[in-house]
């Protein structure tokens, strides 16, 4: 007899505990006020970048700034570091999110590939610097997807400092 009140007991504790939880996780239905017309917006124009040139379709203005990586670069004093800053450009849709989650593993492959590449001091500038930013991108997206991030800035210090407030934020948390 005590075995049975104790599983009817156990049971309406499970059950009820069950019933409270589902009653508080699921959304209350409200009566909304009928909509309104949706107002129509005269077109934006196309957002214009730092170089003044006309908007990207299908690219975003979001980056994520990493931190400061040192690069040994080849001289003729032996090798010396260099600090090399770099900004992920992300791509628009659903993998945002992703790409900062994949930032970190992202900013180690690139540290690998600058410790292995036996740069020189010539290789950030002129052409040879963006060959450097396309070998960059490469490694990025062999460690991710292309979906992912759309380029590679290697910053300098003519380089505009952060100014989106997503960009911002971004870059503080995608570490």
């Amino acid at each position: 007899m005590h075995k049975v009140a104790r599983l009817a007991l156990a049971a309406c504790l499970i059950f009820g505990h069950a019933a409270t939880a589902a009653e508080h996780a699921a959304p209350k239905a409200e009566k909304k006020a009928p909509a309104k017309a949706p107002e129509k917006k005269k077109a934006a124009p196309p957002a214009q970048s730092a170089a003044g040139a006309e908007g990207k379709v299908g690219y975003s203005d979001t980056q994520i700034q990493l931190g400061g990586m040192m690069a040994p670069t080849l001289g003729r004093d032996g090798a010396t570091y260099q600090v090399v800053t770099l900004r992920l450009q992300l791509a628009v849709g659903e993998n945002e999110r992703a790409a900062c989650w994949m930032a970190p593993i992202v900013a180690e492959k690139l540290l690998m590939y600058l410790h292995s590449a036996k740069l020189e001091a010539a290789d950030f500038q002129g052409q040879r610097r963006e060959l450097l930013v396309k070998n960059l991108f490469d490694v990025a997206v062999k460690a991710t997807d292309r979906g992912y991030y759309t380029g590679v800035v290697l910053l300098d210090e003519t380089t505009p400092p952060l100014t989106d407030p997503r960009s911002m934020t971004l870059s503080s948390q995608c570490k």
